[in-house]
């Protein structure tokens, strides 16, 4: 994350941080200058708590993964594509349109989407009514979606990147510049906000995969699915659904700064980046 601290102060042609602050600004501009170095902790903060969660995503993801594999085992398949095979064999009718409807919406590109294919096919085979109203509510559409409409990108980008520039601590610059660097941090801030929010709404549905694949009761039986996938399920993406939409990012942000009673004369307006639209 330090290149990318220095990055950003190269960016606006200011010093390191680490001086103090009283030898940095000028006099008159002591909100700009709290506004900078409010921004600069919270993107800090936020990627902090990114790597915290990540690190446990990435535990939970090779975990999924050996269970899921166990479970297929353990049901007679080999891999998700004799899964997949054995669920057109034996789907007919609305079953087999909500099954490709499914397919539709989940790449498999992901040890998450993977997981998602694997319960939702074995439901499909088991209990098909089930999977019918998830269709139906467009649970689909919801968390089962994420990750076909960018969401495993969306987590991977802060880390390919090295994290987002973060640093705005300046010296001996013009007002200009510290209001460049406010919309920067300003910017930058939302994107963290969204990464995270985002990264625990996908964990914790790691930890329903989870808890599915390795507990075998009730798998079996169409009474006990139909209740895991149309009630458990549902209830999971109704909740999680407004923790994933960039609004909700925006709406914390906006009662952090308003509960630190920070300065925000300065900000540019909230603007939703089109890769989070959704």
């Amino acid at each position: 994350m330090g290149n990318a601290v220095s990055s950003k102060i190269a960016k606006q042609g200011l010093p390191m941080p680490g001086r103090t602050l009283g030898d940095l600004f000028y006099p008159s501009n002591p909100k700009l200058r709290q506004r900078c170095t409010d921004l600069e902790y919270d993107c800090n903060a936020f990627i902090k708590e990114f790597n915290i969660v990540k690190k446990d995503f990435d535990r939970l993801e090779k975990t999924v993964h050996e269970k899921m594999m166990a479970f297929l085992n353990s049901k007679g398949f080999d891999n998700l594509d004799d899964l997949q095979a054995k669920v057109e064999a034996v789907a007919e009718g609305e079953a087999l349109e909500n099954y490709k409807k499914m397919k539709e919406m989940i790449n498999r590109t992901t040890v998450w989407e993977e997981a998602l294919f694997a319960i939702v096919s074995w439901g499909s085979i088991v209990a098909p009514i089930a999977i019918g109203g998830l269709v139906a509510v467009a649970v689909l559409s919801g968390p089962v979606g994420w990750a076909a409409l960018g969401a495993v990108a969306g987590v991977s980008l802060l880390l390919s990147l090295g994290g987002v520039a973060v640093a705005a601590i300046a010296g001996k610059i013009q007002q200009k510049k510290m209001k460049n660097a406010i919309k920067e941090l300003f910017e930058d801030r939302l994107e963290l906000q969204i990464q995270v929010n985002r990264l625990n709404v996908m964990k914790e549905w790691m930890y329903l995969f989870e808890n599915f694949f390795e507990s075998d009761w009730g798998t079996d039986d169409e009474a006990t699915l139909q209740m895991l996938l149309g009630v458990t399920f549902k209830r999971k993406s109704e909740s999680t659904m407004p923790l994933w939409k960039a609004e909700k990012a925006i709406d914390d942000l906006k009662f952090h700064d308003k509960n630190r009673e920070s300065w925000t004369g300065a900000d540019p307006p909230y603007v939703i980046p089109n890769k989070y639209k959704s």
